[in-house]
């Protein structure tokens, strides 16, 4: 039995939707994933008209007696167990009009349960390629961006029926843009090697979701996501160091980055990335200033343009973070003052 599950995402740009991007995960249900720009029938979200679609499916063998219920659900008849149900049938009658939209809570607890695993593992496969995706395309915002989330299955492949709604999973995912064929390459690399979007990136995004609404806290979360970023780095260049970083309090995210890590490149061609320029390093520790002040002593978050600063050049430090972890292609979200840093101090080198 095939099970599909998909939402509409926002926030991105897909710019062809006849050339979508498939990847396959495979596993025990065959699962593959697909991204691509929606139909132009799909009403805009208000404020942001680039709407997308991820959907992700597979091949799941549900049990005789939950099978019982799709293919109930496919002749639009109602399960045994239900027929006697004086409540199922009045929302049949006054409120769904067929079987496959009557909510899940009037099914029997084996569907639901089957349904809900099916179904959250199919959104944290979307979650986890969404996740890659945004990062590997340098995406810095979209903290919430999927909506309006579906389910079906077909029990030939030919005709599908929507899954009753009412299961419900958290969402924190995103929409697609158009990507040239080596962005598509190395996401798919990205996904094959296991790799997931990292959490400094992730939390970072929170910041930018909370600039405006709440200022004070986006500060405090964006510096956490430069520790965390430093952690991670870290762990990846020596992975020995894992408990250390985990369980040791951190020193000054600057000392890490400006001393500790280059000294885990030393040797190799990622030497010279780091430390940081002046610049940029100046503008961490204001906001590690701010984030101590805010957090501490309950300071008032700084203006606008200082918070837009801060954001700006912890987002380069977790790319530079990035390309010291070995991503290469992360250098090319880092601003032209950084890069014209790093080949400066290369030819100083030669």
């Amino acid at each position: 039995m095939l099970i599909r599950h998909g939402y509409f995402v926002k926030n991105l740009y897909l710019k062809n939707r006849k050339y979508p991007i498939t990847f396959t995960y495979g596993g025990a249900h065959s699962i593959k994933v697909l991204l691509k720009k929606s139909s132009k029938k799909i009403p805009p979200v208000k404020g942001n008209n680039d709407i997308s679609i991820c959907r992700a499916w597979g091949t799941f063998k549900p049990s005789d007696k939950v099978k019982q219920y799709f293919i109930s659900i496919s002749n639009n008849e109602l399960p045994n167990e239900m027929v006697g149900n004086a409540n199922a049938l009045d929302y049949l009658k006054n409120t769904a009009k067929s079987v496959e939209r009557i909510h899940i809570d009037y099914f029997p607890q084996p569907f639901k349960d089957f349904i809900h695993n099916v179904r959250s593992e199919l959104y944290d496969v979307i979650k986890r390629t969404v996740g890659i995706f945004m990062w590997r395309c340098g995406i810095p915002d979209g903290h919430d961006p999927l909506f309006n989330g579906g389910m079906s299955f077909s029990l030939d492949g030919k005709k599908w029926n929507m899954v009753p709604p009412g299961i419900k999973v958290e969402v924190h995912a995103a929409s697609i843009l158009q990507t040239p064929q080596r962005i598509s390459l190395s996401l798919k690399k990205l996904i094959n090697n296991a790799e997931d979007q990292p959490v400094g990136h992730q939390l970072y995004r929170e910041a930018q979701y909370l600039r405006n609404t709440n200022p004070r806290i986006s500060i405090v979360v964006a510096i956490s996501a430069l520790e965390v970023a430093v952690k991670e780095c870290i762990s990846k260049l020596n992975p020995n160091s894992n408990w250390l970083v985990e369980n040791l309090p951190s020193p000054d995210v600057r000392k890490l980055i400006n001393e500790y890590i280059p000294k885990l490149l030393c040797g190799t061609t990622l030497e010279r990335v780091l430390p940081l320029p002046k610049d940029l390093n100046d503008t961490i520790r204001k906001g590690v200033q701010i984030r101590n002040q805010v957090a501490h002593l309950g300071r008032k978050a700084p203006s606008r343009e200082s918070i837009n600063e801060i954001l700006s050049a912890v987002q380069e430090v977790l790319w530079l973070l990035d390309v010291c972890s070995g991503h290469n292609w992360a250098i090319e979200y880092i601003g032209n003052a950084t890069r014209d840093h790093i080949k400066q101090k290369m030819k100083s080198k030669g």
